[in-house]
């Protein structure tokens, strides 16, 4: 289920009065702070490029419960997806993360749907990720996981992926999966202040 949709135009607060933000031609509109106030507007512009109305959809609370076990924020424009950030807590106990990865569990990739790990389109060797557990970043996504700690419960397994690809180089950076790294690690930190982990 769908919840809290956020539709912005082209044009919205583009040179108002007042402090309004000023953005090139073509680029949609987007929140200060989108995805449960993750991500910084000129991060995710970034991977979402240019087009005419932009659409923030948020499923699930970011509170991962038992009986609350996903979230996650589609960002369209123009009725295409451009970005993914989804979070899972997988059922269960969880198991040992300190172990050594092996192949099967090396991609980061989750279960179900979001088992699809990013890259595997587009054949792109992964590179690991310098936080987190199993982490990977590939072109056009990334995936880490954690282990979250929290006193009087027990410690869950937390999996974060994000999906998108870089649209807009800088003169700073033209790297994709420096981008998306830098992207990955709002997500990581932000999951485990947001989810209360103890560091």
């Amino acid at each position: 289920m769908r919840i809290g949709a956020l539709a912005i135009g082209a044009g919205v607060l583009s040179g108002c009065a007042g402090g309004g933000v000023l953005k090139a031609a073509g680029v949609p509109e987007l929140p200060e702070r989108g995805c449960w106030g993750v991500f910084d507007r000129a991060d995710l512009a970034r991977v979402v490029g240019d087009g005419d109305e932009a659409t923030v959809n948020v499923s699930g609370g970011f509170v991962l419960a038992r009986d609350n076990q996903v979230a996650a924020c589609h960002v369209d424009v123009d009725g295409e997806g451009r970005f993914l950030a989804e979070a899972k807590r997988p059922p269960g106990p969880t198991v040992s993360l300190s172990a050594p990865e092996t192949a099967e569990d090396g991609d980061g990739a989750t279960d179900g749907e979001a088992g699809d790990a990013p890259g595997d389109e587009a054949g792109a060797e992964p590179e690991p990720l310098p936080f987190g557990i199993r982490g990977r970043v590939w072109a056009d996504g990334a995936a880490v996981t954690f282990t979250c700690e929290r006193p009087l419960e027990d410690p869950f397994e937390v999996r974060l992926r994000i999906s998108g690809r870089v649209r807009e180089a800088t003169a700073q950076d033209t790297d994709d999966q420096r981008v998306l790294t830098s992207l990955m690690r709002q997500y990581f930190d932000s999951a485990q202040r947001q989810l209360l982990c103890e560091a």
